[in-house]
């Protein structure tokens, strides 16, 4: 498997993650009383979901990304 091959498997994998953690955030937002652990760890998923799209976004040459470089991602890795 080449390397733009292995990216784009992992673009897919990064992104159909995306969809089942929004899906995760409809069903839990739609309880009347979520637990704050419940949305701690949805806001904690979704900042690195955020981090992930960005940064496809980003390489595959979004027009519209920052111009200011993002230097720290959710996770406390260097992007």
């Amino acid at each position: 498997m080449t390397g733009s091959r292995i990216a784009d498997v992992i673009e897919t994998t990064q992104l159909d993650m995306a969809e089942d953690l929004l899906e995760h955030a409809a069903d839990l937002l739609a309880e009347a009383r979520p637990a704050p652990e419940q949305l701690r760890f949805l806001l904690a998923r979704t900042g690195e979901v955020l981090t992930d799209v960005h940064r496809i976004a980003v390489s595959r040459g979004a027009p519209w990304h920052r111009t200011r470089p993002v230097t720290r991602s959710v996770r406390g890795t260097p992007l």
